[in-house]
C-alpha cells in the first residue's frame, strides 16, 4: 500500500465582493496492491490452482471544508488454471463530486 498526503492552505479574494475565502487543499492519494494464489490438491494426480491479483487506486481532493472531490478505480484479474472460462478481468471506477452551500 502506498499513500501520499499533499496539504497546502491559502485564501481567494473575489474581485467587486471583497470577500475572502479560505480554502485548505488537500489531496489524498491510495494505492493498493494485493494478490492471492490458490493451490489444493485432491488425490494424487487432481489439483486446482488459481491467480487473483488487484491494485485500487483511490484519490480525494478537498478545494474548502465544503467542496470535495472523490475518485476511485479499481481492476481485477483472476486467472483459473482449472476450468476455462473462469478467468476474468473486472474493472471499477466512480467519480463523486460534493460541494455545500449555505
Amino acid at each position: 500500500r502506498i499513500d501520499y498526503r499533499l496539504r497546502v492552505e491559502s485564501r481567494l479574494k473575489i474581485p467587486g465582493l471583497g470577500k475572502k475565502f479560505a480554502l485548505k487543499h488537500d489531496l489524498n492519494i491510495t494505492n493498493t496492491f494485493s494478490t492471492v494464489i490458490r493451490r489444493e490438491k485432491f488425490g494424487a494426480n487432481r489439483e486446482e490452482r488459481s491467480e487473483r491479483y488487484e491494485t485500487t487506486l483511490r484519490t480525494a481532493y478537498n478545494l474548502s471544508t465544503r467542496l470535495n472531490l472523490n475518485l476511485n478505480f479499481g481492476m481485477s484479474y483472476n486467472n483459473d488454471h482449472v476450468e476455462e472460462g473462469r478467468d476474468f478481468l473486472s474493472i471499477t471506477s466512480s467519480l463523486r463530486v460534493r460541494g455545500e452551500f449555505q
